[in-house]
């Protein structure tokens, strides 16, 4: 990547990245809606990888759902989560069956995995709407949530430029050519740090859950972007979109939180913080 591109990929982030943080700060409806524009883009652009390969997954469906399941699991705060589901299952398979079209086997499969992958961003839904009035005071979700992302980044980015200058040992040649264990280690420790040193500073938690939290971001988050390789390599495209300069698609640039939301929030479930 030349410096053109470097100098486009790092203003994209100084645009994207505080809006993010700041709708995460104000929670509510905000916050629920910087997620929706995040969860269209990234399912909207899933459904395009089964399509470059010839099926048709219901895309419009399959994106209505999910960006209705993070309203309803904004609105009943976690409840009903099992019903809603199974009504998503059915939905998509009664489409199908109305449908006449090759492949309803396939076609319904790929738009439920689409829900259920992309969905995984909802964890961070549950973290600030949910958690927060049962859990903690309302400022402090806030922060949590503003915290995981400032870590993903830091993680993200130290991953990125070490392993681009010193990094020489593939970390999963077959899916990714570019991520290298130099790189991950990199971000792995930054992770740590950076997490620990925030999550210290919260109410109600502190520098173990930080290094739990480290230890789930920098392990997790390369595991869930050589999984979104995985997809973009099977569709045949290096990026998954040309939304964002310098970054890619949606999914490209929000890939890692995939898979870091659910597993912090299975951790502070089984710790009882929430």
């Amino acid at each position: 990547m030349d410096a053109r591109e470097i100098r486009t990929r790092i203003l994209a982030a100084l645009i994207g990245g505080p809006v993010v943080l700041i709708m995460a700060y104000f929670g509510r409806s905000f916050f629920v809606l910087i997620m929706n524009i995040i969860i269209g883009f990234s399912v909207w652009e899933f459904y395009q990888f089964a399509e470059k390969r010839g099926y048709a997954p219901s895309r419009i469906t399959g994106t209505g759902l999910v960006l209705l399941f993070s309203w309803f699991l904004a609105l009943f705060r976690g409840r009903f989560v099992l019903l809603a589901l199974l009504a998503v299952v059915l939905i998509v398979l009664i489409e199908a069956l109305f449908k006449a079209q090759r492949n309803p086997l396939i076609n319904a499969s790929i738009t439920l995995l689409g829900f259920l992958y992309i969905s995984l961003f909802n964890a961070f839904v549950f973290l600030r709407e949910a958690g927060s009035p049962l859990y903690w005071n309302y400022a402090t979700g806030g922060w949590l949530v503003i915290s995981i992302f400032i870590s993903i980044w830091i993680c993200d980015s130290t991953a990125y430029f070490f392993g681009s200058r010193f990094g020489k040992h593939l970390l999963f040649k077959r899916v990714s050519p570019a991520k290298t264990w130099e790189g991950a280690l990199a971000g792995l420790l930054a992770a740590l740090i950076t997490a620990s040193l925030l999550l210290s500073r919260l109410s109600g938690f502190n520098w173990i859950d930080g290094i739990v939290f480290g230890l789930i971001i920098g392990v997790a988050g390369p595991v869930s972007d050589l999984v979104e390789s995985l997809f973009k390599r099977d569709a045949g495209v290096k990026d998954s979109s040309s939304l964002i300069p310098g970054h890619g698609g949606m999914l490209d640039r929000f890939d890692s939180p995939l898979f870091i939301g659910p597993l912090i929030l299975l951790y502070l479930l089984a710790t009882r913080i929430i």
